[in-house]
């Protein structure tokens, strides 16, 4: 009796703490549903907002089957087949449609009636169709072995082969590559081709080499992620020698190591203007050849683009960026994010910007500077030399101190329009410093103090900077702590958000403070972004 009134017990003991459980769990099913239901509450009056300030975000389906949208995505099941695909078979020819997107998640190899009936519904419903892009999705080429060949009726001017899933056959690949080499061959309409993802190194047929040799009206070329070594891209570099159109060529996340050789075949290009090599170089890369080599790039093209970005340079690899860039005045846009060059690489930089007369855009982003390469970046930023619109200076860990060098820079700075200081440690005091520059500025447009460590003090000092700003026009200040806003402190930032001046000022928040500052309807212009 004493055994069974133990196990009675224990029962009953069990049944509590499952209710309790359940009850816990109950709570936290509602906690789950009340946010969702927040957030998709307050996306509907963000796409409201957005709607309002005629901003478009994304394509969209009408109920009736037809498209209106100038890019529409198709998304295919393994046969060829699905409800958006379906419905594009149905609608009506669409003089809109530019560009047409087919894509699988899962990275198919379609069936062939999918093949058989594509060309002539592209010709039928999109008249005017310019891209086509393939997103994960593979060609039978036992059934089909020139698909993309017949499709050069079509009079494309883009083709986007994207790769993302499998690892594929060489032999696939290499039908793939003829394929290609076909559909370029002698076409007169293919300005755009993006080849991205089929790590194609090893079997790079001659055909597709001369066929980009003998093209004459492709202007971009987009090879990233391929795999490619530095031999093959001296051999498509040297096919596109005697090119007289490419304008943009892009080779990021490759393995070339040897920019010397690739700045020696481009030498006498004279059309190149973009140019991307991010993602390339081994933790330790030869300086001395690639120094060179990046101020061969400089002396002997006319770019407007150059994007290094994730190459390892370190200090030592851009420390003669201000003997190069003497005799430069083409480059508008240079990026160098996450190249470890830290303070004394940033003071190179600084020298660049006080005897560049063309660059536009910098970014500096995951390269450690910290408050001292801050100090020179704003030194330069004083002069207003070069006639910088756009800085990225995201993870640098520039502290207080450094947000205050930076600060005193926009108080005089009448070029920079976006500046992004995501992620740098800056708290309340380096706040009050940008909110007083802010008081003066009058060019910035576009402020990101995203994941910093500004509190409720700090976000009220931006407020009440805003009220006299009439030029800023969005400030991001989300994932900061500052969850614990009171309802009073909601109440100020919106009100100095009434600036008749400026009335599409916009200040991005977190979820739970904008959510407070709706239900007070005080002003529509402080929206959240999810986390």
């Amino acid at each position: 009796m004493i055994i069974k009134k133990s196990r009675k017990n224990i029962r009953k003991r069990s049944n509590k703490k499952s209710r309790r459980r359940l009850s816990r769990n109950s709570k936290r099913r509602i906690n789950r549903r009340t946010k969702r239901r927040t957030k998709s509450r307050l996306n509907r009056r963000t796409k409201k907002f957005l709607k309002n300030k005629n901003i478009k975000g994304g394509n969209t389906e009408e109920e009736t089957g037809e498209f209106s949208e100038p890019e529409v995505t198709i998304n295919l099941n393994e046969k060829g087949q699905g409800s958006s695909y379906n419905r594009f078979k149905k609608s009506k020819p669409d003089q809109f449609i530019k560009k047409l997107i087919f894509k699988t998640n899962e990275g198919l190899i379609l069936e062939p009636l999918f093949y058989n009936e594509i060309k002539n519904i592209l010709k039928e419903k999109t008249p005017n169709l310019e891209e086509l892009k393939f997103y994960n999705i593979y060609i039978n080429y036992d059934e089909n072995k020139n698909f993309l060949s017949h499709l050069k009726e079509i009079n494309l001017k883009g083709l986007n082969l994207i790769n993302y899933n499998r690892f594929l056959r060489d032999d696939y690949v290499t039908n793939l590559f003829s394929d290609i080499s076909n559909f370029i061959q002698d076409n007169t309409t293919l300005t755009n081709l993006e080849i991205i993802g089929y790590r194609i190194d090893k079997i790079l047929n001659e055909s597709f080499k001369e066929a980009l040799e003998n093209n004459k009206t492709l202007t971009s070329l987009n090879l990233s992620n391929n795999n490619i070594e530095i031999n093959n891209a001296v051999n498509i570099v040297r096919a596109l020698k005697n090119n007289t159109t490419l304008t943009s060529l892009n080779l990021q996340s490759n393995n070339i190591k040897g920019f010397k050789r690739l700045s020696n075949e481009l030498k006498n290009n004279s059309t190149l203007t973009n140019l991307n090599l991010s993602y390339n170089i081994s933790r330790f890369p030869n300086k001395k050849n690639f120094i060179e080599s990046i101020g061969d790039f400089l002396e002997n093209l006319k770019l407007t683009k150059l994007n290094l970005s994730n190459n390892s340079m370190g200090q030592l690899g851009i420390q003669l960026f201000p003997e190069d860039f003497k005799n430069n005045n083409t480059l508008t846009s240079l990026n160098l994010e996450s190249n470890g060059i830290g303070y004394e690489g940033a003071e190179n930089i600084a020298q660049v910007l006080n005897i560049n007369t063309t660059l536009t855009r910098l970014n500096l982003g995951y390269n450690n500077i910290r408050h001292d390469g801050a100090q020179y970046i704003a030194n330069a930023l004083k002069k207003n030399n070069a006639p910088l619109t756009s800085l990225s200076l995201e993870n640098n860990k520039i502290g207080n101190d450094g947000a205050e060098k930076i600060a005193e820079a926009l108080k005089t700075n009448i070029t920079l329009k976006e500046l992004d200081l995501y992620g740098n440690q800056i708290g309340n005091d380096g706040a009050k410093n940008i909110a007083e520059a802010l008081e003066i500025n009058t060019t910035l447009k576009e402020l990101n103090l995203n994941d910093n460590q500004i509190e409720e003090q700090g976000v009220i000092y931006i407020a009440n900077a805003l009220k006299s700003n009439t030029t800023l026009e969005k400030v991001d200040i989300t994932e900061n702590p500052i969850d614990n806003i009171k309802e009073s402190d909601c109440e100020a930032i919106a009100k100095s958000l009434n600036n008749k001046q400026n009335p599409d000022k916009l200040l991005i928040l977190n979820y739970d403070i904008s959510e407070k500052i709706f239900k007070k309807n005080l002003n529509k212009n402080c929206r959240g972004i999810s986390s």
